[in-house]
């Protein structure tokens, strides 16, 4: 058993091709990110980084449905 991620083309999955950041590049409803958080939310794509803000059951459907969660412990 070989424990591997399978190879993928690049530029398949992440930023570089998520609808989001093409639209945000084309300047969609006029929205207009400072170059800092255009790179931020470039690298949070990524880095695979969570959908839901917790590994919690109960608050990820909350979040699902738009309620608001309680941010992570920070301890």
């Amino acid at each position: 058993m070989v424990n591997s991620e399978p190879l993928t083309q690049p530029g398949f999955f992440g930023a570089r091709n998520s609808s989001l950041m093409s639209l945000l590049r084309r300047g969609h409803e006029n929205v207009s990110l400072p170059p800092a958080a255009f790179d931020r939310l470039a690298t949070w794509m990524d880095a695979n980084a969570l959908f839901y803000g917790t590994f919690d059951p109960a608050s990820q459907a909350r979040q699902l449905r738009g309620e608001r969660i309680a941010g992570p412990s920070l301890h």
